[in-house]
């Protein structure tokens, strides 16, 4: 058996969540009022239970964002290609280190909490979940002069958390986080979620995962070079939904095979995650770079609608 043949294999050992047709949605059109007014709404939840302090009601709107200051310290961005929203204190990193032992279950816990009091699960509908995936450490040491390490340091703990539509996993960046601090100060919280129409456009037929296999490693091939299999190995092979770049308009929803690919060799430290469409036509391309626009800026103020 080839060393290729071994390492398609091995990628089809860690194969998860297949299906032989899976639906696809288009995204909801979403006007600007109604971003801002989502966009506003978790920003008074935020600014309420954790900062003690008011969002204005104007923006500076670039192209791609608009920013929205609270009263006091702190500010939100709405992302509107996406609609992605995040909101935080404007800690710098090295600001409230987490300083206490960390003990994941009551952080976990904790965050956990949090995403209930901003009601993160509103987001989701009948066919939908919203689900605790990992939580993150963003840790730090210095080195002096002498090359004696210091003591390493955790900085923030992050919760993330996964969307699924029909049991499917959306990827790409957390659907939803929670960003602690010290003292439990929660340092910034985000959305990332792009609502889909009710009904299916249709239910298509996947690519088999045995041909999947091939494209993804011609793309890692592409990526990285042909000695990949020397480097690399095969962490996750899954099937599941795409949420794109936030910076990105999309237009559906569609099935997609993603890849983890993890090296132990210092010189290729990098891990790698590819996406390749698991249908043979894709509805539209996953990997094409949106258009350059002209910057432009203005202050305005927000037309806030509620969400329903």
């Amino acid at each position: 058996m080839t060393n290729d043949k071994l390492f398609r294999n091995s990628m089809l050992d860690k194969l998860t969540n297949f299906r032989d047709t899976v639906p696809v949605y288009r995204i909801r059109d979403r006007s600007t009022e109604e971003i801002n007014g989502n966009a506003l709404s978790l920003m008074k939840r935020y600014g309420q239970t954790y900062l003690g302090s008011e969002p204005r009601h104007s923006l500076i709107r670039t192209t791609y964002h608009a920013d929205i200051h609270f009263s006091k310290r702190g500010f939100g961005r709405i992302f509107y290609p996406s609609g992605a929203i995040h909101a935080r204190q404007g800690l710098k990193i090295f600001e409230k280190p987490i300083t206490h032992p960390v003990d994941k279950e009551i952080i976990t816990n904790k965050i956990v909490k949090v995403s209930k009091d901003l009601k993160f699960d509103l987001l989701k509908t009948a066919n939908e979940a919203l689900d605790f995936e990992r939580l993150w450490q963003i840790k730090g040491a210095g080195i002096k002069k002498t090359g004696e390490r210091s003591t390493t340091r955790i900085f923030r703990a992050i919760g993330t958390f996964r969307r699924y539509i029909n049991k499917l996993p959306v990827w790409g960046r957390a659907s939803t986080f929670v960003n602690l601090a010290d003292d439990d100060l929660i340092d910034s919280v985000g959305i990332d979620w792009r609502p889909c129409m009710k009904d299916p456009i249709d239910d298509l037929p996947i690519l088999e995962p045995e041909g999947a296999s091939k494209r993804m490693q011609k793309q890692l091939e592409l990526t990285v070079g042909k000695n990949f299999i020397k480097y690399y190995k095969p962490t996750m092979f899954s099937l599941g939904y795409l949420s794109m770049n936030k910076r990105r308009p999309q237009t559906y929803m569609q099935p997609v095979y993603v890849g983890k690919f993890e090296s132990d060799r210092l010189e290729t430290a990098f891990n790698q995650i590819v996406v390749i469409p698991a249908m043979d036509v894709p509805f539209e391309p996953i990997h094409e770079r949106p258009r350059q626009q002209l910057i432009f800026q203005e202050k305005r103020p927000i037309t806030f609608k509620p969400p329903q």
